[in-house]
């Protein structure tokens, strides 16, 4: 009799543990919690070329006996579509029906083949995707990735979905002088030189005016440059200037590192 009520303690231990017996609680993953983050992995050589994914992957609270069997790293385009994936399965010989009980009630340690890095890398090419070939770039665009991880209770969780934007497209900018030669000497001839210029919009351009390398006037403008500069031959100090040969240059880099700016013009 005493044995029949142990046999039946096991059989619904066995049940209850196979069944997830205690609720089913997940493992815990995250890739990090980052702003959008912008990459250029084709334009702007060593400047943002990659996304670094911090992967966290636990166990269940309270399962000290579980392992993670399985996860795998996503990036998807804003329309879900896959295009790169990174992922491990372990390979461990499945347990027979009392290896199994043993384990679920802790009598018996898992192990499991799934190393997780602390962190991969996405270089913004296709991998294990039907939409290109692996290697090949993707387009510009907003994409996101997560972090899928699977127990050995066959429990799986999935990380909140962090966003990367790809951008491979530098700011682009043109700009032309109405006449290279002014005397800002309050004669009211040629005492400005009006500057005319195009660009994308962008977080911020910068135009400068040099003389020989030193910074003499710099002015900034949020999103695009203004379609006409009038520069006054005066200096950050709002002094005039002595004569000579000024350069103007205008510049942007955006969020993904891609700098853009225009042919430098001569203003004497």
């Amino acid at each position: 009799m005493k044995r029949v009520g142990i046999a039946l303690t096991l059989l619904l231990a066995a049940t209850a543990l196979f069944a997830g017996g205690g609720g089913e609680v997940t493992p815990q993953v995250t890739v990090g919690n980052e702003d959008t983050i912008y990459i250029s992995p084709s334009e702007s050589a060593g400047e943002q070329d990659l996304l670094t994914i911090p992967i966290t992957v636990a166990t269940a609270e309270g399962r000290n006996n579980d392992v993670i069997t399985a996860y795998q790293v996503e990036v998807r385009d804003s329309s879900g579509n896959l295009v790169w994936v990174e992922s491990a399965v372990d390979e461990t010989e499945t347990p027979g029906f009392f290896g199994r009980l043993l384990q679920n009630l802790g009598l018996q340690e898992r192990t499991s083949t799934v190393e997780i890095p602390e962190s991969t890398s996405w270089d913004g090419t296709y991998a294990g995707s039907d939409l290109g070939a692996d290697g090949a770039g993707v387009p510009d665009g907003e994409y996101t990735y997560t972090l899928t991880a699977t127990d050995s209770r066959e429990v799986t969780a999935t990380s909140e979905p962090q966003t990367v934007i790809v951008d491979n497209t530098a700011p682009a900018a043109s700009a032309s002088v109405d006449f290279d030669v002014f005397s800002p000497n309050g004669d009211g001839l040629r005492d400005t030189v009006t500057l005319t210029q195009e660009t994308s919009s962008e977080t911020t351009w910068t135009g400068t005016i040099t003389l020989d390398g030193a910074t003499i006037f710099e002015v900034t403008w949020s999103g695009t440059a203004d379609e006409a500069f009038t520069w006054d031959g005066r200096n950050l100090a709002d002094t005039d200037v002595e004569d000579g040969e000024y350069v103007y240059t205008l510049t942007a880099t955006d969020e993904a590192g891609n700098t853009g700016s225009i042919e430098p013009l001569t203003v004497i």
